[in-house]
């Protein structure tokens, strides 16, 4: 990480053009509840690591809060964020190499999803709302690959099998090694593709869709979902999968709905009383990566449009119950107001950090 804080936010005010960029961190709104088992060894320091402001960089996009514009990689431990018609990178732990802007598109083309290889080759995905699906090689801002589409909404990988969601519904595999289509998933989301995630083991797919459903799909024999999940009053963007237990799956409700979901994915049920309101739009959903059953959730609107919710809620499964909760607050070294939501958020690869954009 970077030591000097103020240090990293002058730069990327310099290298983004962005007066808006703020560094923040997560405060601790209260005790722990002392209904769970909250071990004292699990050091929960969640930073947030930057901010931009989607209500000026991209006027008119309405379906933000649907999209999945941010990713840390693995391997590189780079931040990328999709803007309007922009790509940038944040290296975090490389202290002399600030910020960059990567490649921008036309007229007609908006990032719609990034998503980086698991693979520890330097791959990012990037899905475009209008058109297609590119692999970049950001170190040298070169497409290495294009994969045809009509309109990304998200993105997944399994090895070297991309998935992209489409906005019109449709889910399709694509080999990365040689460039081709392997498999186009019978349609089943009655709208765009909000999220898609592969389990551990790569062979359950999870895709939420803005028709308010989740469908879980087996990657070995994708003739047809294997569960229709019909719980969700709103958009679903944000599925994740436990890492351990292969067949729990967290899902979120959007705006409208608020609660978070777990699913018995070999059964297609939700798990008894597993599901907890949490009074504002979820955004991110990530599950802890030091073999504890907790989930983090970070969150949008509240209970208008006209109300944002910039909390970091820890929860305890199976019965979901809250272990804390994080608001974000200023630097003091930077005079700026704490953001109003977390639309866009993406968890580092040690699993201690999250990154956010909002306004």
């Amino acid at each position: 990480m970077y030591e000097d804080q103020v240090l990293f936010t002058q730069k990327l005010k310099k290298e983004l053009g962005l007066d808006t960029s703020r560094i923040f961190r997560y405060r601790n709104n209260r005790k722990p509840s002392a209904e769970v088992d909250y071990a004292p060894g699990n050091n929960y320091k969640f930073t947030m690591m930057m901010l931009v402001d989607f209500e000026r960089q991209v006027p008119g996009l309405e379906t933000r809060s649907y999209l999945n514009l941010m990713d840390w990689g693995m391997h590189n431990n780079v931040i990328a964020i999709g803007v309007g018609k922009r790509l940038w990178f944040a290296h975090i732990d490389r202290e002399k190499t600030p910020p960059h802007v990567g490649p921008s598109y036309g007229d007609d083309e908006f990032v719609n999803g990034v998503s980086w290889s698991p693979e520890g080759d330097d791959v990012l995905a990037v899905g475009l709302k209008n058109s297609q699906v590119h692999l970049l090689d950001p170190i040298i801002s070169q497409k290495i690959r294009t994969f045809g589409s009509c309109g990304v909404g998200s993105l997944a990988w399994n090895g070297r099998v991309l998935t992209a969601g489409n906005l019109d519904g449709h889910i399709v595999n694509y080999d990365v090694r040689v460039g081709t289509q392997v498999s186009r998933l019978p349609e089943s989301h009655q709208g765009a593709i909000c999220g898609l995630k592969w389990s551990a083991s790569g062979q359950l797919l999870a895709s939420g869709g803005s028709d308010n459903v989740v469908h879980v799909w087996d990657g070995r024999v994708p003739t047809r979902w294997l569960h229709k999940l019909e719980e969700h009053n709103a958009a679903v963007r944000a599925v994740a999968w436990n890492p351990l237990k292969r067949h729990l799956l967290a899902s979120d409700g959007g705006e409208g709905d608020h609660y978070i979901r777990l699913w018995d994915a070999s059964s297609g049920t939700p798990h008894e009383n597993a599901s907890v309101d949490t009074g504002s739009e979820v955004c991110g959903l990530f599950w802890s990566k030091d073999h504890v059953d907790t989930l983090f959730s970070t969150h949008g609107f509240g209970g208008s449009l006209s109300v944002r919710d910039n909390r970091l809620i820890l929860w305890r499964p199976p019965m979901m119950f809250k272990i804390d909760e994080m608001y974000i607050e200023s630097d003091d070294d930077v005079p700026a107001p704490p953001p109003r939501a977390s639309f866009f958020s993406a968890q580092s690869p040690v699993g201690y950090n999250v990154a956010i954009a909002g306004d």
